[in-house]
């Protein structure tokens, strides 16, 4: 399963943001100013909770996310909005993923205290 290997690359090269508990209700305002920053739409957040991890709906672009989530979770998500504002759709942990969840991750870096 090559998304697996994704995750945990993911953790791996950036476990600090994994450390960084989130209220879904504050993850808003950074999809906010990550779209600002890569251009894109602002994805929507949605109504129904969700029990742990988040999700992405594509051609909705609706993220669904516990009560409470890691910074990374909601970078990871926003990542895949990304890759279908930038590609068309949604692709599921791929190169391109990857390459914009790289860039979500690097943008990112300025809302963490070191």
């Amino acid at each position: 399963m090559a998304w697996l290997k994704v995750y945990e690359w993911e953790r791996n090269k950036w476990p600090e943001f994994r450390k960084i508990e989130i209220a879904r209700s504050d993850a808003p305002k950074y999809w906010k100013k990550f779209a600002r920053h890569f251009k894109v739409s602002v994805p929507k957040l949605s109504k129904h909770i969700k029990r742990d991890g988040g999700t992405y709906y594509s051609g909705i672009q609706v993220i669904r996310l516990p009560h409470t989530t890691s910074f990374g979770t909601i970078i990871h998500e926003f990542a895949h909005h990304l890759t279908e504002q930038r590609y068309g759709s949604r692709e599921h942990h791929g190169k391109k993923f990857k390459h914009e969840l790289k860039r979500v991750y690097s943008f990112a870096k300025r809302y963490i205290n070191n």
